[in-house]
């Protein structure tokens, strides 16, 4: 059976960005949430298992704009249990206190091509917070400075590094847009790594990675 695209998630734009033609609005404050939600989401973490997560710093996107040489985002801090708290409870948070109270905490991914014009892609493994055993292209969460903005192509190196194992020079990297999954309403910025190395060659490499537990195997397709 094939999915139509929008069951999973919705495209907000595409284009071909590099890192001069991005720009980041950073508000140092996070968000305050009302007291009965900031209670149920710190109930929420403590009944979850904390032996493959933990509360890390997220970016959340709060606005965006796009033309066809420009693009902005609007950003400020957030954190992982906002964000599991917000994919399960996304009816209750929005008819309680508004569509603006989700955890819209910003995803970064790759699509992945081989100098040998393979497609990568992974099966998730069973211990993730989100989407455990579902596959899925490489790619995280945006790790905020505590000093500063953050840099969404430094974020997508950041990740590529830690569960690829490749450097800078291994690859160009391009922001190619941002789309917002259907169910959690969650949005996440899509970039190309055109990289110069074998889909064989990436694939071991990957495999002992840093993060390699957070996926259960590696696929390649032209």
């Amino acid at each position: 059976m094939i999915l139509d695209d929008a069951l999973i998630f919705n495209t907000l734009f595409t284009g071909s960005y590099t890192r001069d033609d991005v720009t980041v609005l950073w508000q140092p404050s996070p968000l305050t949430f009302p007291a009965m939600m900031q209670k149920e989401i710190e109930h929420h973490w403590d009944t979850l298992p904390k032996e493959h997560i933990f509360n890390g710093h997220l970016a959340r996107l709060d606005h965006w704009s796009a033309t066809s040489v420009r693009c902005q985002f609007a950003l400020r801090p957030s954190d992982y249990r906002t964000l599991l708290y917000s994919n399960q409870h996304i009816q209750h948070i929005k008819k309680s206190w508004g569509f603006s109270y989700l955890s819209r905490a910003l995803g970064i991914s790759a699509v992945t091509l081989s100098s040998d014009n393979q497609l990568l892609f992974i099966k998730r493994s069973n211990s993730v917070g989100e989407f455990p055993n579902s596959f899925d292209v490489f790619g995280g969460h945006i790790d905020v400075p505590l000093d500063s903005a953050p840099c969404i192509f430094d974020a997508m190196s950041q990740e590529i590094k830690e569960e690829m194992d490749l450097e800078p020079t291994d690859y160009e990297l391009s922001l190619i847009g941002l789309i917002e999954t259907t169910a959690a309403q969650k949005p996440e910025l899509v970039f190309q790594s055109r990289i110069n190395r074998t889909a064989k060659e990436i694939i071991a490499i990957a495999k002992k990675s840093q993060d390699n537990v957070e996926f259960s195997d590696i696929y390649s397709i032209f």
